[in-house]
């Protein structure tokens, strides 16, 4: 059963209540759930704050030695039933905000909003009373700082800023420091009472007479030192406020309600050694006022521990105050998470820490630090002088809320009787038991009762407000304070009255718009068939084995990118995948194993291209690839991304007979056509694309083939013999030449053989100039790809028969920067070749183009290549020319030597021709070629 708030577990009057029932932390939202970091020790220390009180040291004073029979008598007859019954309780009823749960629990919603204002609102002036008590002792150490009740006002907000931060930390952090404080604090209370001893061992007298037994009984003259007692003992059950942060489970909580035990040993002890010091070393005359604790340990220790004392007393005020708002705040946690404050109160932070709660509770204590300190001695300060009229309101304010919080301890001894002796659902114990919480309910009362009484009757400012004149103000305050909770429960009793109003009205709202929803029926009828119709629709594009897009789907969007490349004049590629062996696959495992086969496939190809691509399945173990915005070097390097996706690992498949998982290698051969290059209509490229897949399986298959213009052995892809063994190092290398040779062989057959042939000797003059191997083989790159940038020229001027005119000229010079441009594009050794590219056309005097270089300024490389370029052109034949013998064009080199040509250049090539001739080789360029180009270059 989840439930978000207490009010939820109400025990119905039929059912007795079981403790399985208890709201537990872990049933709130994580929004609103407190870490559970508490354990005894935790509570034991909350306790010692909240119930030792050092001014209750010498407000017994008055007493005599008859304060110590008192003392014992409080804990017999309030103390020890107080934490008899609250321990029974919390047993019983364990969980977050005790006081609220328990009148949940017993009473009802009604009761348990009333029961939790009037505890928590005594937790407000204690906390302004804690502070008001440290600038006592700050006082005492500066007598000249906060005089007044201005001062002081101002000083208790400034101050309340520290200890409310100090509750925001998280909570395993705050139990640490209010546990050295506490230790600090009930040393204090310790020494006290060693202060006595010593004073006593030493033979010093004692300021007050012990000796005289008349001193010790109590008498109508001293009796009310037991409604101090009383109120000094307060505060036991408040702890439980935090009893839904207890560590350790249900367990945990049982265990930690021992706290009552350790807290009131320790809190007995303290108080009888404070009183007893101070009694022993004080003279009566100087034992009234908090000062007493300092000057007591002053006249025994000296002025240097009196003064460590005094910041120990005011440091341990604020670790009172800490306590205080950390409890009282949960308090507001708790009654948010019903539902009957505003939720936000309810809400923690990431560290666990409801600080909105605190800070709303610390806001709130300095409204009444202002309030009763400044605004209201200052409004009436003309008819009550305003010191007086400040300490007046405090102390009414202060026996009011102490009325209200004994009144609170009287109510759990009525929660037992009650549980003890009503007509329906009594709960049944053992005798002894039962007897055992009669009698503490009983004591308890009436010691409460005779705590009120004292409250009442007797002013703490005899001298300033007649009793009479401070009955009628302390009552009023508590009738006023009960009035007001009173009408704050029957809030939420309002406000569900008026929500069932609400739904009511919702209700018909409702009934009225279900003639609109017929109608509405309507439409939803046609939006459910348009859904339908597109479902259709998407199965019918949609391949049922992959999920990829089917036969149809690829020729809609092929059609749809080709009419888009059109229009952008941009180009666009297709890439049939077929997968190797796959009838084998499907013959071996079985046709479940090919179909998860593709469905891998289809993942790993649409993971490996871009999102604006497309990936569908073709037909049977066939996939197409259309990519957008592409040239046939980005084509080429995508299929290649494919190729290695498809083997980079085995696909695993699981034999249902023997549940082992199977690695199956799948390979694919592939084939590219690209828009323009290859064709320019849907059956243009998926031809071209189809037998480059089959030329591809014809190599030897688990490869790319890019589709040819003419597929004859003529045009196919030739690579320097150093590319074909440079293995996976140069892949990227080899990749580009690929593509790049494809496509120069596609544009101009001629152009890819005139490459060739100026390899060889570029080469062979750059090793007659002293050129390193490295250099050697980019010079060889940069030979076979000088024209590269040609793609770029219009058909028109590239294959104009006759000589060209000036303005074709600016256009054809221009296919030096495009070339450049493309390999930059690829990067990697293609970027160095691209600083070559681009300046084969300088010339050594600086008229060459495109960027007129001079001398040295021109790489040598491209000074090779500029010689070489020449003599080939010399001595090839062209449409409007005859070619030039070599002598003639070895003169025209020598006649250009110094200014169009690098003199040394031109040295080393024609001592290279002189080798070539003196050894009888008649075409040594021919040679150089590999045989598939050997017949077109002759």
């Amino acid at each position: 059963m989840v439930i978000d708030s207490p009010s939820q577990v109400v025990v119905p009057p039929e059912q007795p209540y079981s403790p399985e029932l208890a709201f537990q932390p872990s049933d709130m939202p994580e929004q609103h759930r407190l870490p559970t970091v508490l354990g005894t020790r935790d509570l034991t220390v909350l306790m010692l704050l909240i119930v030792l009180f050092v001014a209750n040291n010498d407000g017994v004073q008055f007493g005599g030695p008859a304060a110590f029979v008192y003392w014992v008598l409080g804990l017999l007859t309030f103390l020890v039933p107080c934490a008899f019954v609250t321990r029974w309780l919390a047993l019983r009823y364990p969980g977050q905000g005790a006081p609220y749960l328990w009148a949940t629990r017993i009473l009802g919603q009604r009761w348990s909003f009333f029961s939790a204002f009037c505890a928590w609102l005594p937790g407000v002036l204690a906390v302004v009373s804690a502070i008001q008590t440290g600038l006592i002792f700050i006082q005492y150490l500066v007598p000249t700082w906060f005089t007044t009740p201005l001062q002081q006002g101002i000083a208790i907000v400034f101050i309340l800023i520290v200890p409310t931060a100090i509750a925001c930390l998280p909570l395993r952090w705050v139990k640490r420091i209010l546990l050295v404080l506490a230790t600090l604090y009930v040393s204090v209370f310790l020494l006290l009472g060693f202060a006595g001893v010593w004073w006593l061992s030493v033979g010093r007298p004692a300021a007050t007479m012990l000796t005289s037994p008349q001193m010790w009984l109590p008498n109508q003259g001293n009796f009310a030192v037991y409604g101090v007692v009383i109120l000094a003992y307060l505060g036991v059950d408040i702890p439980l406020f935090m009893g839904g942060e207890l560590r350790g489970g249900t367990p945990g909580a049982r265990r930690a309600t021992a706290f009552v035990w350790w807290g009131s040993a320790i809190a007995f002890i303290a108080y009888m050694m404070g009183t007893f010091g101070i009694m022993v070393i004080v003279p009566s005359s100087a034992s009234r006022g908090m000062g007493a604790n300092i000057l007591a340990i002053q006249m025994v220790f000296g002025a240097t521990v009196g003064t460590v004392t005094a910041i120990v007393l005011a440091v341990s005020q604020v670790a009172l105050t800490i306590a205080y708002i950390l409890m009282f705040s949960r308090l507001l946690v708790v009654v948010a998470q019903d539902r009957r404050l505003p939720i936000s109160l309810a809400k923690v932070n990431r560290y666990g820490v409801p600080a909105f709660s605190i800070v709303i509770q610390g806001f709130i204590v300095a409204i009444v630090a202002v309030l009763s300190l400044i605004l209201l001695p200052a409004l009436f300060g003309s008819v009550i002088r305003p010191d007086d009229l400040a300490l007046a309101i405090y102390n009414v304010l202060q026996a009011g809320t102490t009325v209200i919080w004994v009144c609170t301890i009287v109510q759990l001894f009525w929660f037992v009787l009650w549980l003890l002796y009503r007509r329906r659902n009594r709960i049944e114990l053992p005798s002894r038991q039962r007897l055992t919480l009669l009698v503490m309910s009983l004591v308890g009362s009436g010691a409460s009762l005779i705590g009120i009484w004292a409250t009442v009757s007797s002013s703490w400012l005899p001298t300033f407000i007649p009793n009479s004149n401070w009955a009628i103000l302390v009552l009023g305050i508590t009738i006023i304070s009960f009035l007001v909770g009173l009408v704050a429960s029957e809030l939420p009793r309002v406000h569900a009255l008026l929500r069932e109003q609400k739904f009511l009205n919702d209700r018909e709202v409702t009934l009225r718009s279900q003639l609109q929803e017929g109608y509405d029926q309507q439409q939803v009828l046609v939006l459910e068939l348009d859904r339908l119709y597109r479902e259709q629709a998407r199965a019918a594009i949609t391949d049922a084995v992959t999920g990829l897009p089917n036969h149809r789907a690829i020729m809609s969007r092929l059609d749809e990118e080709l009419s888009r490349s059109q229009r952008t004049d941009s180009s666009c590629a297709v890439v049939f995948v077929d997968l190797d062996h796959f009838k084998r696959i499907n013959d071996t495992y079985g046709h479940r194993a090919g179909d998860a086969i593709l469905r891998e496939v289809g993942s790993r190809l649409r993971a490996t291209v871009r999102l604006e691509d497309f990936v569908g399945r073709y037909g049977g173990e066939e996939f197409a690839v259309i990519l957008t915005e592409t040239d046939v070097l980005s084509a080429n390097q995508t299929a290649q991304r494919l190729l290695i996706a498809l083997n980079s690992q085995p696909f695993n498949w699981e034999m249902e007979e023997t549940q082992a998982v199977v690695p199956i290698a799948v390979s694919g051969s592939i084939g590219v056509a690209i828009y323009q290059l290859h064709g320019i209509t849907r059956e243009e490229l998926i031809e071209c694309a189809d037998q480059a897949m089959y030329q591809a399986k014809k190599g030897g298959r688990n490869r790319v083939c890019i589709a040819d213009v003419e597929p004859t052995p003529s045009k196919e892809i030739i690579l320097p013999d150093e590319l074909r063994e440079a293995g996976d190092q140069n892949v990227r290398e080899i990749v580009g030449m690929q593509a790049l040779t494809a496509a120069a062989a596609a544009r101009d057959g001629g152009t890819l053989v005139h490459a060739y042939r100026l390899a060889e000797f570029a080469v062979a003059t750059a090793r007659k100039l002293g050129q390193s191997e490295e250099d050697l083989h980019l010079l060889r790159l940069g030979a076979i790809l000088h024209d590269i940038g040609k793609i770029g020229i219009p058909d028109t001027i590239l294959y104009k028969p006759g000589p060209l005119t000036e303005e074709e000229w600016v256009v054809m010079r221009t296919h030096s920067v495009i070339g450049r441009q493309i390999l930059e594009e690829i990067g990697g050794v293609f970027q160095q070749l691209a600083t070559i590219i681009v300046a084969h056309h300088e010339r050594w005097d600086g008229t060459g183009y495109p960027n007129q270089l001079a001398g040295e300024a021109i790489p040598v490389h491209a000074r090779i290549l500029t010689v070489v370029d020449a003599f080939d052109a010399m001595t090839s034949r062209r449409v409007y020319r005859e070619p030039l013998s070599t002598l003639q064009a070895r003169a025209e080199l020598l006649r250009c030597s110094g200014n169009q040509f690098d003199s040394q250049v031109v040295e080393a090539f024609l001592q290279v021709l002189d080798e070539q001739e003196n050894a009888g080789v008649p075409g040594p360029l021919i040679e150089a070629l590999p045989p598939e180009l050997t017949t077109e270059a002759k």
